[in-house]
């Protein structure tokens, strides 16, 4: 095939692919709705797994990983299942238990 050949093979792919551009925007402007992307659901089974795993101390973060959603997802989920979530930056208790865990390190500094 020779550079020519090439060329307009690729305008002929471009000027397809703006046809079907064009179409859909026809269509748009025709009145179509455009309704926005399809909302993740997750399966009960995997709900009740994430607020398993949320009651057990996991943070918000740590489901989210091990699940493979997104906070969104996982928190719109656990709020229709009824969990209560826990405030952002863990508990006081942890907070404390991180800060006395700090206190050590650095005293164990030389």
């Amino acid at each position: 095939m020779s550079i020519v050949d090439d060329v307009l093979d690729r305008i002929r792919r471009m000027r397809d692919e703006l046809d079907g551009m064009e179409k859909s925007l026809r269509r748009f402007d025709d009145g179509a709705v455009h309704k926005g992307p399809k909302r993740v659901q997750m399966r009960p089974s995997e709900v009740e797994e994430a607020v398993r795993l949320y009651q057990s101390g996991l943070t918000m973060r740590q489901v989210e990983r091990k699940m493979g959603y997104g906070d969104v997802v996982l928190k719109r989920h656990m709020a229709a299942a009824g969990v209560r979530l826990r405030p952002r930056g863990g508990s006081q208790m942890n907070r404390q238990q991180r800060a006395e865990q700090s206190k050590g390190l650095m005293c164990n500094s030389p």
